[in-house]
């Protein structure tokens, strides 16, 4: 799939806020190799991994703590197993997987020194972590903490920061030097990072928020984004060409909001 299909594909899947960031997350990835037995934390419905992995049966194993979704990703056929665990306690061997993966989900879980463990147990030796996670900058890059500091209203900014990352749940947002740090106890050294999701790409995201909204709400009422997907699919090459160069604008590199990192276990 071409690079400039993602965003297209994910139209297709979710609200427009989340299609843009998830599409910044495939250009990172995209590139990177993964060795087998995978096994994918916090998979969601799987549609990411299905986008990302293409093949069926690509994946061996994934996991999420909500059973609705873990229903709609076996439906995807990308796993060949997909399981109901608490990525805190996995139910796995060690030394069981060449790779550990998860997008966008260590920000957001309470016992992030004990998943980080967890995933080292079912590592093999020289085995990897990879994971995307929003980083410490991506509370100031926020377009209404831009707006808030210039007029100068700081204590508000502030708020607005906290306001906004608790509706995300984001809980550990982190520099990669705190990363490396959380790894290296877990026994994983960190040995790639590369930044991206830069500041624009942030400001579009958080305009397209509104939109959302209906989606996010039906979603937790029946497990899907939208209550007719099919006609979903059938708009979403023309919300695409309007959408996308918006999109490819907004990627001018500038501060950056998001890391990949790979860690080993050595």
């Amino acid at each position: 799939m071409k690079e400039l299909n993602y965003l297209q594909e994910l139209i297709k899947e979710g609200p427009l806020s989340w299609a843009v960031i998830r599409a910044t997350e495939y250009e990172v990835l995209s590139d990177i190799k993964m060795k087998k037995p995978i096994l994918d934390i916090a998979c969601g419905n799987g549609s990411f991994s299905q986008i990302l992995f293409k093949r069926k049966n690509e994946v061996e194993c994934a996991i999420d703590i909500l059973d609705k979704e873990v229903r709609q990703a076996r439906n995807r056929k990308i796993y060949k197993r997909a399981l109901v665990a608490d990525a805190a306690k996995l139910p796995f061997k060690g030394s069981s997987f060449a790779t550990v993966f998860s997008n966008g989900s260590f920000e957001h879980m309470d016992e992030i020194d004990k998943v980080l463990l967890e995933a080292s147990r079912v590592l093999k030796m020289g085995g990897h972590l990879i994971i995307t996670v929003p980083a410490s900058s991506f509370s100031r890059n926020l377009l209404g903490f831009t707006i808030l500091q210039k007029l100068g209203f700081s204590k508000l900014a502030n708020l607005y920061s906290v306001l906004l990352n608790r509706s995300f749940a984001h809980k550990n947002l982190w520099n990669d030097k705190t990363w490396q740090n959380r790894l290296k106890k877990a026994g994983l050294e960190l040995n790639y990072v590369k930044k991206y999701n830069f500041k624009y790409t942030v400001w579009l995201h958080e305009v397209l928020l509104i939109t959302a909204i209906s989606s996010i709400i039906f979603k937790k009422i029946s497990g899907r984004f939208f209550l007719l997907p099919k006609l979903r699919k059938v708009t979403s090459p023309l919300i695409y060409s309007l959408l996308n160069p918006v999109f490819e604008l907004s990627k001018r590199k500038n501060s950056s909001s998001s890391m990949l990192l790979i860690a080993v276990k050595k």
